[in-house]
């Protein structure tokens, strides 16, 4: 398995980084498969040049909910990856798994006057 964040790009990106959280609410009794679904675009989605980091969590509070939280080099390189075939397939991969579509939402890093 690719490691999921590479440092050297996490130490090197620039004000135009975006940060992409990508929410899934799975069935009750279909977590697992869930689960096994998105670690399948781990090594993908690290092999694209704009990824900074790809880490799949579970919530503690919430065995159902899982998210990915993404860092990017910038929109495009988000952009970019939305419209690679793996990731425009996983809504209908993935639709028997969820209660309700993927939520994401981004940010950027706020940083101290230096």
């Amino acid at each position: 398995m690719t490691e999921t964040t590479d440092i050297a790009k996490f130490q090197a990106r620039t004000e135009k980084a975006i940060r992409l959280l990508a929410f899934f609410k799975a069935r009750p009794g279909k977590s697992k498969q869930l689960e096994q679904v998105l670690l399948s675009l781990v090594d993908q989605t690290r092999s694209e040049s704009g990824n900074i980091a790809y880490v799949l969590h579970r919530s503690t509070d919430d065995e159902n909910l899982l998210f990915f939280d993404e860092v990017w080099a910038d929109m495009e390189s988000i952009d970019i990856h939305a419209d690679k075939p793996y990731i425009q397939q996983l809504p209908a991969k993935i639709s028997d798994l969820v209660t309700e579509p993927m939520r994401i939402e981004t940010y950027t890093e706020v940083r101290a006057a230096k």
